[in-house]
Protein backbone atom coordinates (compact mmCIF):
# COMPACT_ATOMS: atom_id res chain seq x y z
CA UNK A 1 0.00 0.00 0.00
CA UNK A 2 1.25 3.49 -0.85
CA UNK A 3 1.78 6.08 1.87
CA UNK A 4 -1.00 8.26 0.45
CA UNK A 5 -3.35 5.27 0.30
CA UNK A 6 -2.67 4.40 3.94
CA UNK A 7 -3.08 8.04 5.00
CA UNK A 8 -6.46 8.30 3.27
CA UNK A 9 -7.68 4.99 4.72
CA UNK A 10 -6.59 5.93 8.24
CA UNK A 11 -8.17 9.39 8.03
CA UNK A 12 -11.44 7.86 6.83
CA UNK A 13 -11.36 5.23 9.59
CA UNK A 14 -10.77 7.88 12.27
CA UNK A 15 -13.63 10.02 10.97
CA UNK A 16 -15.94 7.00 10.96
CA UNK A 17 -14.87 6.18 14.53
CA UNK A 18 -15.68 9.74 15.64
CA UNK A 19 -19.08 9.60 13.91
CA UNK A 20 -19.95 6.26 15.53
CA UNK A 21 -19.04 7.45 19.00
CA UNK A 22 -20.74 10.84 18.78
CA UNK A 23 -23.89 9.21 17.39
CA UNK A 24 -24.01 7.06 20.53
CA UNK A 25 -23.95 10.26 22.60
CA UNK A 26 -26.80 11.93 20.71
CA UNK A 27 -25.20 13.63 17.71
CA UNK A 28 -27.32 13.38 14.59
CA UNK A 29 -25.65 10.87 12.26
CA UNK A 30 -26.27 8.05 9.86
CA UNK A 31 -27.59 4.86 11.47
CA UNK A 32 -27.09 3.76 15.05
CA UNK A 33 -23.84 2.28 16.28
CA UNK A 34 -23.65 -0.51 18.84
CA UNK A 35 -21.82 0.67 21.94
CA UNK A 36 -19.43 -1.70 23.72
CA UNK A 37 -17.53 0.83 25.77
CA UNK A 38 -18.15 3.69 28.17
CA UNK A 39 -17.18 6.75 26.15
CA UNK A 40 -15.10 9.68 27.37
CA UNK A 41 -16.73 12.95 26.23
CA UNK A 42 -13.74 15.19 27.05
CA UNK A 43 -11.23 12.95 25.27
CA UNK A 44 -13.62 12.59 22.32
CA UNK A 45 -14.01 16.37 22.11
CA UNK A 46 -10.21 16.88 22.02
CA UNK A 47 -9.96 14.16 19.35
CA UNK A 48 -12.69 15.88 17.31
CA UNK A 49 -10.94 19.26 17.55
CA UNK A 50 -8.30 17.59 15.36
CA UNK A 51 -10.01 15.01 13.16
CA UNK A 52 -13.22 17.05 12.78
CA UNK A 53 -11.33 19.60 10.71
CA UNK A 54 -11.44 17.02 7.91
CA UNK A 55 -15.25 16.85 8.01
CA UNK A 56 -17.19 20.07 8.43
CA UNK A 57 -20.51 18.28 8.92
CA UNK A 58 -19.12 16.27 11.85
CA UNK A 59 -17.57 19.40 13.36
CA UNK A 60 -20.79 21.42 13.12
CA UNK A 61 -23.00 18.61 14.42
CA UNK A 62 -20.74 18.23 17.46
CA UNK A 63 -21.01 22.00 18.03
CA UNK A 64 -24.79 21.66 17.81
CA UNK A 65 -24.67 18.82 20.39
CA UNK A 66 -22.58 21.00 22.70
CA UNK A 67 -25.21 23.74 22.56
CA UNK A 68 -27.61 21.28 24.21
CA UNK A 69 -25.26 19.23 26.40
CA UNK A 70 -22.52 21.73 27.35
CA UNK A 71 -23.49 21.63 31.04
CA UNK A 72 -22.39 17.96 31.23
CA UNK A 73 -18.85 18.59 29.95
CA UNK A 74 -16.25 18.82 32.71
CA UNK A 75 -14.04 21.79 31.78
CA UNK A 76 -11.53 21.08 34.56
CA UNK A 77 -11.05 17.58 33.20
CA UNK A 78 -10.91 18.87 29.61
CA UNK A 79 -8.02 21.10 30.59
CA UNK A 80 -6.26 18.25 32.41
CA UNK A 81 -6.57 15.80 29.52
CA UNK A 82 -5.46 18.40 26.99
CA UNK A 83 -2.00 18.39 28.55
CA UNK A 84 -1.48 14.78 27.38
CA UNK A 85 -1.84 15.59 23.68
CA UNK A 86 0.82 16.65 21.20
CA UNK A 87 -1.31 18.10 18.41
CA UNK A 88 -3.04 21.41 17.80
CA UNK A 89 -6.42 21.63 19.49
CA UNK A 90 -6.60 24.39 22.09
CA UNK A 91 -7.37 27.24 19.70
CA UNK A 92 -10.02 25.05 18.07
CA UNK A 93 -11.62 24.18 21.41
CA UNK A 94 -11.37 27.81 22.50
CA UNK A 95 -13.27 28.77 19.35
CA UNK A 96 -15.92 26.10 20.05
CA UNK A 97 -16.26 27.45 23.60
CA UNK A 98 -16.71 30.97 22.20
CA UNK A 99 -19.69 29.77 20.16
CA UNK A 100 -21.27 28.56 23.43
CA UNK A 101 -20.89 31.80 25.37
CA UNK A 102 -24.46 32.96 24.86
CA UNK A 103 -26.99 33.49 27.59
CA UNK A 104 -27.18 29.76 28.46
CA UNK A 105 -23.44 29.17 28.73
CA UNK A 106 -21.79 28.94 32.12
CA UNK A 107 -18.77 30.96 33.19
CA UNK A 108 -16.55 27.91 32.75
CA UNK A 109 -17.02 28.02 28.96
CA UNK A 110 -16.45 31.76 28.85
CA UNK A 111 -13.19 31.38 30.77
CA UNK A 112 -12.07 28.56 28.47
CA UNK A 113 -12.85 30.74 25.45
CA UNK A 114 -10.65 33.51 26.90
CA UNK A 115 -7.82 31.26 28.07
CA UNK A 116 -7.47 29.38 24.78
CA UNK A 117 -7.75 32.35 22.46
CA UNK A 118 -4.41 33.11 20.74
CA UNK A 119 -2.66 36.25 21.97
CA UNK A 120 -1.93 37.31 18.42
CA UNK A 121 -3.38 36.21 15.09
CA UNK A 122 -1.46 37.02 11.93
CA UNK A 123 -2.96 35.38 8.85
CA UNK A 124 -5.97 33.14 9.65
CA UNK A 125 -5.72 29.61 8.26
CA UNK A 126 -8.51 27.49 6.84
CA UNK A 127 -10.34 25.66 9.61
CA UNK A 128 -11.39 22.77 7.36
CA UNK A 129 -9.52 20.60 4.89
CA UNK A 130 -10.70 19.02 1.67
CA UNK A 131 -10.41 15.26 1.13
CA UNK A 132 -7.10 15.80 -0.71
CA UNK A 133 -5.70 17.71 2.27
CA UNK A 134 -5.87 21.15 0.71
CA UNK A 135 -7.46 24.05 2.63
CA UNK A 136 -11.21 24.35 2.15
CA UNK A 137 -11.95 27.69 0.48
CA UNK A 138 -14.43 30.02 2.15
CA UNK A 139 -17.21 31.44 0.02
CA UNK A 140 -19.12 34.42 1.28
CA UNK A 141 -18.60 36.08 4.64
CA UNK A 142 -15.89 34.78 6.98
CA UNK A 143 -17.07 33.84 10.48
CA UNK A 144 -15.78 36.54 12.88
CA UNK A 145 -15.55 34.20 15.89
CA UNK A 146 -13.38 31.73 13.96
CA UNK A 147 -11.26 34.59 12.63
CA UNK A 148 -10.51 35.81 16.15
CA UNK A 149 -9.02 32.38 16.91
CA UNK A 150 -6.89 32.30 13.76
CA UNK A 151 -9.21 30.34 11.45
CA UNK A 152 -11.24 30.98 8.33
CA UNK A 153 -14.63 29.33 7.83
CA UNK A 154 -18.10 30.20 6.56
CA UNK A 155 -20.57 31.72 9.02
CA UNK A 156 -21.51 29.12 11.64
CA UNK A 157 -25.10 28.51 12.58
CA UNK A 158 -26.74 25.74 14.57
CA UNK A 159 -28.02 22.74 12.65
CA UNK A 160 -30.68 21.97 15.27
CA UNK A 161 -30.29 18.22 14.66
CA UNK A 162 -28.81 16.99 17.94
CA UNK A 163 -30.52 15.94 21.13
CA UNK A 164 -29.76 15.45 24.80
CA UNK A 165 -27.49 12.45 25.36
CA UNK A 166 -29.34 9.11 25.69
CA UNK A 167 -30.32 8.40 29.32
CA UNK A 168 -29.61 4.70 28.91
CA UNK A 169 -26.94 2.50 27.39
CA UNK A 170 -23.28 1.84 28.10
CA UNK A 171 -21.75 4.55 25.88
CA UNK A 172 -23.28 7.50 27.74
CA UNK A 173 -22.86 6.10 31.27
CA UNK A 174 -20.37 8.77 32.36
CA UNK A 175 -22.76 11.51 31.23
CA UNK A 176 -25.62 9.73 33.01
CA UNK A 177 -23.60 9.67 36.24
CA UNK A 178 -22.91 13.38 35.89
CA UNK A 179 -26.65 13.91 35.69
CA UNK A 180 -26.98 11.91 38.91
CA UNK A 181 -23.93 13.02 40.93
CA UNK A 182 -22.97 16.29 39.24
CA UNK A 183 -20.13 17.30 36.95
CA UNK A 184 -17.28 16.53 39.31
CA UNK A 185 -14.71 13.90 40.27
CA UNK A 186 -17.38 11.80 41.99
CA UNK A 187 -18.79 10.64 38.64
CA UNK A 188 -15.36 9.58 37.37
CA UNK A 189 -14.64 7.81 40.68
CA UNK A 190 -17.86 5.85 40.26
CA UNK A 191 -16.81 4.82 36.74
CA UNK A 192 -13.57 3.49 38.21
CA UNK A 193 -15.42 1.52 40.87
CA UNK A 194 -17.87 0.09 38.33
CA UNK A 195 -15.19 -1.06 35.87
CA UNK A 196 -12.68 -2.57 38.33
CA UNK A 197 -13.00 -5.14 41.08
CA UNK A 198 -10.82 -3.01 43.38
CA UNK A 199 -8.92 0.24 42.85
CA UNK A 200 -6.40 2.40 44.61
CA UNK A 201 -6.66 6.17 44.64
CA UNK A 202 -3.90 6.34 42.03
CA UNK A 203 -5.71 3.83 39.79
CA UNK A 204 -8.78 6.04 39.59
CA UNK A 205 -6.74 9.25 39.35
CA UNK A 206 -4.95 7.81 36.30
CA UNK A 207 -8.23 6.65 34.79
CA UNK A 208 -10.08 9.89 35.37
CA UNK A 209 -7.55 12.62 34.68
CA UNK A 210 -8.20 14.21 38.08
CA UNK A 211 -5.51 14.83 40.68
CA UNK A 212 -4.66 12.25 43.35
CA UNK A 213 -5.89 14.64 46.03
CA UNK A 214 -9.27 15.20 44.36
CA UNK A 215 -9.88 11.46 44.02
CA UNK A 216 -8.71 10.79 47.59
CA UNK A 217 -11.22 13.28 48.99
CA UNK A 218 -14.06 11.75 46.98
CA UNK A 219 -13.26 8.11 47.82
CA UNK A 220 -12.84 8.81 51.53
CA UNK A 221 -16.28 10.43 51.54
CA UNK A 222 -17.84 7.61 49.51
CA UNK A 223 -16.36 5.02 51.90
CA UNK A 224 -18.52 6.50 54.66
CA UNK A 225 -21.57 5.12 52.88
CA UNK A 226 -22.61 1.48 52.77
CA UNK A 227 -22.06 1.46 48.99
CA UNK A 228 -18.25 1.60 48.95
CA UNK A 229 -15.85 -0.61 50.91
CA UNK A 230 -12.31 0.39 51.89
CA UNK A 231 -9.77 -2.37 52.51
CA UNK A 232 -6.22 -1.92 53.79
CA UNK A 233 -3.58 -2.95 51.25
CA UNK A 234 -1.70 -5.94 52.66
CA UNK A 235 2.00 -5.23 53.28
CA UNK A 236 1.62 -1.72 51.88
CA UNK A 237 0.34 1.76 52.43
CA UNK A 238 -3.10 2.97 51.44
CA UNK A 239 -6.36 1.25 50.66
CA UNK A 240 -8.27 -0.58 47.99
CA UNK A 241 -11.74 0.78 47.22
CA UNK A 242 -14.55 -1.31 45.77
CA UNK A 243 -18.32 -1.40 45.51
CA UNK A 244 -19.89 -3.25 48.43
CA UNK A 245 -22.55 -4.86 46.23
CA UNK A 246 -21.36 -4.42 42.63
CA UNK A 247 -24.09 -6.50 40.95
CA UNK A 248 -26.74 -4.44 42.71
CA UNK A 249 -25.20 -1.15 41.54
CA UNK A 250 -24.81 -2.43 37.98
CA UNK A 251 -28.43 -3.51 37.76
CA UNK A 252 -29.55 -0.18 39.17
CA UNK A 253 -27.54 1.91 36.70
CA UNK A 254 -27.73 -0.18 33.53
CA UNK A 255 -30.45 -2.81 33.76
CA UNK A 256 -30.14 -5.39 31.04
CA UNK A 257 -26.46 -4.61 30.34
CA UNK A 258 -24.46 -7.18 32.31
CA UNK A 259 -20.89 -6.38 33.32
CA UNK A 260 -18.02 -6.30 32.65
CA UNK A 261 -18.14 -2.71 31.51
CA UNK A 262 -15.02 -1.21 29.96
CA UNK A 263 -13.76 2.36 30.19
CA UNK A 264 -10.61 2.36 28.03
CA UNK A 265 -7.82 4.87 28.17
CA UNK A 266 -9.38 6.90 25.36
CA UNK A 267 -6.97 9.87 25.61
CA UNK A 268 -3.92 7.70 24.93
CA UNK A 269 -5.73 5.72 22.25
CA UNK A 270 -6.84 8.81 20.31
CA UNK A 271 -3.43 10.39 20.77
CA UNK A 272 -1.68 7.32 19.33
CA UNK A 273 -3.99 7.24 16.30
CA UNK A 274 -3.45 10.92 15.54
CA UNK A 275 0.33 10.76 15.95
CA UNK A 276 0.43 7.89 13.45
CA UNK A 277 -1.68 9.93 11.01
CA UNK A 278 0.56 12.96 11.56
CA UNK A 279 3.66 10.86 10.82
CA UNK A 280 2.48 10.27 7.23
CA UNK A 281 0.91 13.69 6.62
CA UNK A 282 4.00 15.73 5.74
CA UNK A 283 4.59 16.68 2.09
CA UNK A 284 7.70 14.50 2.07
CA UNK A 285 5.93 11.36 3.28
CA UNK A 286 4.55 10.29 -0.12
CA UNK A 287 8.06 9.73 -1.43
CA UNK A 288 9.07 7.36 1.39
CA UNK A 289 10.17 3.83 0.51
CA UNK A 290 8.71 0.91 2.50
CA UNK A 291 11.93 0.70 4.51
CA UNK A 292 11.92 4.43 5.25
CA UNK A 293 8.23 4.29 6.21
CA UNK A 294 8.98 1.48 8.66
CA UNK A 295 11.69 3.67 10.20
CA UNK A 296 9.16 6.49 10.63
CA UNK A 297 6.71 4.16 12.36
CA UNK A 298 9.48 2.78 14.56
CA UNK A 299 10.42 6.29 15.68
CA UNK A 300 6.78 7.14 16.45
CA UNK A 301 6.49 4.02 18.61
CA UNK A 302 9.76 4.38 20.45
CA UNK A 303 9.60 8.13 21.11
CA UNK A 304 5.89 8.88 21.40
CA UNK A 305 3.22 6.23 21.75
CA UNK A 306 5.01 3.17 23.11
CA UNK A 307 2.24 0.98 24.60
CA UNK A 308 -0.69 3.36 23.99
CA UNK A 309 -2.66 0.72 22.11
CA UNK A 310 -1.73 -2.32 24.17
CA UNK A 311 -2.52 -0.60 27.46
CA UNK A 312 -5.58 1.35 26.31
CA UNK A 313 -7.99 -1.58 26.69
CA UNK A 314 -9.49 -1.04 23.23
CA UNK A 315 -10.17 -4.13 21.13
CA UNK A 316 -11.49 -4.67 17.63
CA UNK A 317 -14.35 -7.07 16.85
CA UNK A 318 -13.65 -9.48 14.04
CA UNK A 319 -16.36 -10.86 11.77
CA UNK A 320 -18.93 -8.80 13.72
CA UNK A 321 -18.74 -11.32 16.55
CA UNK A 322 -18.70 -9.57 19.91
CA UNK A 323 -17.07 -12.58 21.56
CA UNK A 324 -14.18 -12.63 19.07
CA UNK A 325 -12.07 -9.57 19.76
CA UNK A 326 -8.54 -8.55 18.90
CA UNK A 327 -6.64 -6.26 21.24
CA UNK A 328 -5.19 -3.33 19.34
CA UNK A 329 -1.55 -4.00 20.18
CA UNK A 330 0.13 -2.73 17.04
CA UNK A 331 3.83 -2.87 16.32
CA UNK A 332 5.75 -0.74 13.83
CA UNK A 333 5.54 -3.54 11.24
CA UNK A 334 1.76 -3.94 11.59
CA UNK A 335 0.63 -0.30 11.65
CA UNK A 336 -0.79 -0.65 8.14
CA UNK A 337 -3.54 -2.81 9.70
CA UNK A 338 -4.82 0.06 11.84
CA UNK A 339 -7.63 1.29 9.52
CA UNK A 340 -9.11 -2.24 9.37
CA UNK A 341 -8.90 -2.65 13.13
CA UNK A 342 -10.54 0.71 13.76
CA UNK A 343 -13.60 -0.36 11.78
CA UNK A 344 -14.38 -2.85 14.57
CA UNK A 345 -13.97 -0.45 17.51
Amino acid sequence: MSVSGFRDELKTALLELAWRQWTLLGVSGQGQAQGRYILDPEALLIFTAYIGRHDQRLFDEVLDWLCINQRFINIQRLRSLSKKTEFEHRAVLGMMAAYLTGKDASLKWKKLARDWQPDHVEEPQALFRLSNGNPMPVTGAVDPVAQSYGFKRNLWKRTGNSRVFPPQGIASLLLQLRGLFGVNARSEAMIGLLTRDASTIQDIADLSGFSWRSIQDVLVEMAHSNRVTRTKIRDGRGYYYSLTKPRQEEELLLPGHPAPWIFPDWPDFYRGCILILESVSSPQADALSPLALHSVFLEVFEKKIQSSFLDSGVSSMRDNNATDTELISLRPDTILLLPRLLSGV
